[in-house]
């Protein structure tokens, strides 16, 4: 089992290259009505599909979007890779996961709030603990891993915010394994944190890896 994190900068030259290679029509079509949040959400597309060129060869993948909003991807009619967007702090970030899993991937840049009613309005008392001994960093870990967990099984803010805890265990830094999950946390700044969450399916949960890739890598 492999899971693969592209990380790319929204804005810079870097950026619209990767955007004017990868993004096509129908990416461009599909975030049109986006406002703002139009540019980041094709820089996102962009680094999916050329994440998906990377690690399967192809560029002929079909995007779609299920009725959550959860993107998919598919040759021809037949389901691809798992895959997850999002963006956020100057970051797009895509990833891509086994066939068959439930994945969600989440950027979140640290922004001065008051933490504490934070954790105590979503947390579960475990990671309310963690939160009270290690502050914004461990504010910000947990709520993005909460958040990706909640992307890969389509909850939402449902799960990121239901006072349970999630988070049993695992470094500041890096990939592990959890009841259920296969879980991985970067920094990509000082202040900007990036999770990823992957439920596994049958076999495929037997021998789990995680790379973390830069604008670099293309």
């Amino acid at each position: 089992m492999k899971v693969v994190v592209f990380y790319m900068p929204v804005q810079g030259a870097a950026a619209q290259a990767l955007i004017g290679h990868w993004a096509g029509r129908q990416d461009h079509c599909d975030v049109a009505g986006k406002g703002r949040g139009a540019s980041r959400s094709l820089a996102a597309r962009a680094a999916l599909r050329a994440l998906l060129w990377r690690e399967t060869g192809r560029a002929d993948w079909r995007l779609a979007a299920d009725v959550q909003g959860k993107p998919h991807v598919f040759e021809g009619d037949r389901p691809g890779p798992a895959v997850s967007l999002g963006h956020g702090g100057g970051w797009a970030v895509a990833a891509l996961g086994p066939v068959g899993g439930h994945l969600g991937v989440d950027v979140e840049p640290w922004r001065p709030r008051n933490l504490t009613a934070l954790a105590a309005a979503a947390f579960g008392p475990g990671e309310q603990k963690a939160v009270a001994a290690g502050g914004a960093a461990a504010f910000y870990r947990l709520w993005c891993l909460r958040e990706a967990m909640g992307k890969a099984t389509g909850l939402g803010l449902a799960l990121a915010a239901d006072c349970r805890d999630h988070v049993t265990d695992g470094p500041e830094q890096g990939w592990w394994r959890q009841p259920g999950w296969f879980l991985g946390h970067h920094r990509l700044q000082t202040a900007c944190s990036l999770a990823v969450a992957l439920a596994p399916c049958g076999a495929e949960a037997a021998a789990p890896h995680g790379e973390l890739l830069g604008p670099e890598a293309f």
